[in-house]
């Protein structure tokens, strides 16, 4: 079984921030490589198709759901399309798209909805070490196991998170 797990990260531009936090916070985690386009992404690469292929070639996914992914027009839809399309081709009970919301809202589509999602607020901490608890137990780790570990690099990353009132 290969050790290492990327992680592509879906958000709309407008949360960003937000992103990179999760981004650099799944970086600390051993054996989780995290994905983001900003981050991710060589200077004179195509960034259309190299998003795409990342997205295709990444182990799990985790888009990031707010009002603004779920409502604005743009790649964020063409990335939620293959993100289902993803999900209906994944074997039952297999662990491949973990959605995070960001505040309260509703996923945009079905087949995301019928996804337990993980929040984001207003306890990042949690919400972070819960989605390394879905890479470990897919992974088929003892998640108590890292849990410590877990646990220290959500407090890191949740400095200076921006906090979002609920729309």
């Amino acid at each position: 079984m290969d050790n290492q797990a990327q992680v592509f990260i879906s958000y709309a531009s407008e949360d960003y921030e937000t992103a990179s936090k999760l981004f650099h916070g799944l970086r600390r985690v051993p054996g989780v490589v995290p994905w983001l386009d900003r981050e991710s992404l060589l200077p004179g690469m195509n960034w259309e198709h190299g998003i795409m292929l990342a997205l295709e070639e990444s182990r799990f996914v985790v888009p990031l759901i707010s009002t603004f992914s779920t409502t604005k027009e743009g790649f964020v839809q063409r990335e939620f399309k293959r993100i289902i399309e993803r999900v209906e081709a994944a074997p039952e009970g297999r662990i491949v798209v973990i959605p995070a919301r960001l505040e309260e809202c509703r996923p945009p589509a079905i087949p995301l909805r019928e996804i337990h999602h993980v929040d984001l607020f207003p306890d990042w901490e949690h919400g972070v070490s819960r989605i390394v608890e879905a890479i470990r137990y897919e992974q088929g780790a003892d998640a108590s196991r890292a849990s410590p570990l877990i646990r220290a690099i959500a407090t890191i990353t949740s400095r200076d998170h921006p906090r979002r009132e609920p729309k």
